[in-house]
C-alpha cells in the first residue's frame, strides 16, 4: 500500500503534455481576439496635431500682445509657422520658438489633416486685432480643421477683439 502511495504522488508532480498545448492553445485565441481590437491611432495622431496647431495660434496672438510686435501666422493646406520681426516691422524673418529657443513653432502635418483657411497669412497685432497681410479685419475667421476619418474642427479668430475661439 505504502509503494502505491508514492507512485500516485511521483505522478503529480507535473502538467501533462496536453495540458500544456491546450493552455497554449486558449492563449494565442484570447491574444489573437485582443490584438484585433486595439484601436487605430490615425485618429489620435489627428486630434494632437490639431490641438497642436490651435495652441500655437494662442501662443502666437499672447505673444504679439506680450513682445508688442506683430506676429505673422502662416497656414498651408498642411502646415504652419508662425513669424515675428524682432525690430517690430513688417519683416517677419525670425521663425518664433518657445521658451527654450530650439523648438520652432512650425509643423507640418503627416496624419491626414487638412487645414482650410483663406487668406493663408494672418498677422496678430500687439493691440488685440486680427488682421490679413492687406491690413483688413477679420472678422469670426473660421480655420477649418478636417480630415478622411471624420475630424472635424473648425476655430474661430474675431479681428476686433483678437478673441479666439472654436
Amino acid at each position: 500500500m505504502l509503494l502505491n502511495f508514492r507512485f500516485v504522488q511521483q505522478h503529480q508532480n507535473g502538467f501533462t503534455l496536453i495540458e500544456l498545448i491546450m493552455v497554449i492553445l486558449v492563449l494565442s485565441i484570447l491574444s489573437a481576439v485582443t490584438i484585433s481590437k486595439f484601436p487605430n491611432t490615425a485618429i489620435y495622431d489627428q486630434r494632437y496635431f490639431v490641438d497642436e496647431t490651435i495652441s500655437a495660434i494662442k501662443f502666437a496672438a499672447k505673444k504679439s500682445k506680450t513682445s508688442g510686435c506683430p506676429v505673422k501666422l502662416t497656414l498651408t493646406v498642411n502646415s504652419y509657422q508662425i513669424t515675428i520681426d524682432p525690430a517690430c516691422s513688417t519683416n517677419f524673418t525670425q521663425t518664433l520658438t518657445l521658451q527654450d529657443q530650439s523648438t520652432a513653432l512650425q509643423n507640418s502635418n503627416s496624419v491626414g489633416v487638412v487645414i482650410t483657411s483663406n487668406p493663408l497669412e494672418i498677422i496678430f497685432h500687439s493691440n488685440f486685432t486680427i488682421t490679413n497681410t492687406s491690413d483688413v479685419l477679420l472678422v469670426a475667421h473660421p480655420i477649418n480643421f478636417s480630415s478622411a476619418l471624420g475630424l472635424n474642427q473648425t476655430l474661430y479668430l474675431e479681428g476686433q477683439t483678437g478673441l479666439i475661439y472654436e
